[in-house]
C-alpha cells in the first residue's frame, strides 16, 4: 500500500445502489480523494454506465489535475465494468 502524502495522487470511485420507495432503481457515483477524503463529485442516476463514469471524470478532469491513481473505493466482488471501463477510456487518453 502506497503512502498517500498530498492531495490528487489518488482518487477512488464508489457506487452505491438501492431502490425507492416505488422499486425504481437508483444509483449514485462518488469519487474521492484518498489523502483529502473529500468528495470531488457525485453523480445520481437510475443507471450509471461506464460512459457516464467516464464523462464525469472527463468533466472534472478539465478543472483539476489529473491523479497518479484511480481505483474503486472497495474492492468488487465481480468485475467492475463501470470503474473497468471508464478508468481505461479517461486515463488512454480516449476519454
Amino acid at each position: 500500500m502506497v503512502q498517500l502524502t498530498r492531495p490528487t495522487q489518488q482518487w477512488a470511485l464508489d457506487f452505491v445502489h438501492d431502490r425507492v420507495g416505488e422499486g425504481r432503481a437508483l444509483g449514485v457515483l462518488t469519487i474521492i480523494d484518498e489523502f483529502t477524503h473529500e468528495c470531488l463529485a457525485t453523480e445520481v442516476d437510475p443507471g450509471i454506465s461506464s460512459r457516464r463514469v467516464a464523462l464525469t471524470l472527463e468533466r472534472f478532469l478539465e478543472t483539476r489535475p489529473r491523479p497518479l491513481s484511480l481505483g474503486c473505493a472497495w474492492p468488487c466482488a465481480r468485475p467492475c465494468l463501470q470503474c473497468g471501463s471508464a478508468i481505461a477510456a479517461t486515463w488512454s487518453g480516449n476519454g
